[in-house]
């Protein structure tokens, strides 16, 4: 098969040009870190998000909260480093 056309219905061919080694451009860079707060029922979610928002400030990058298993929910934080 050639290159020209999509591979089992996918149109890339090639990885992202900002990317290296195929793999996600998902990564956080390191001037983040990731805090990840749970399992939380889903009653404590609203508390806990209101405190890391508190705690953490402007450095809050994103915040991202799932339901785990039953009503349990996983809580991560992404906070941005603030420059010295």
């Amino acid at each position: 098969m050639s290159g020209d056309g999509p591979i089992n219905g996918s149109p890339h061919i090639e990885p992202c040009s900002n990317t290296s080694s195929r793999r996600s451009a998902t990564f956080p860079s390191s001037r983040e870190e990731i805090k990840s707060v749970g399992p939380v029922p889903l009653y404590l979610v609203p508390p806990v998000v209101t405190a890391a928002v508190n705690r953490i400030g402007g450095a809050l990058s994103e915040l991202h909260a799932w339901r785990s298993r039953r009503h349990f929910y996983e809580v991560t934080l992404v906070i941005r480093e603030e420059k010295s």
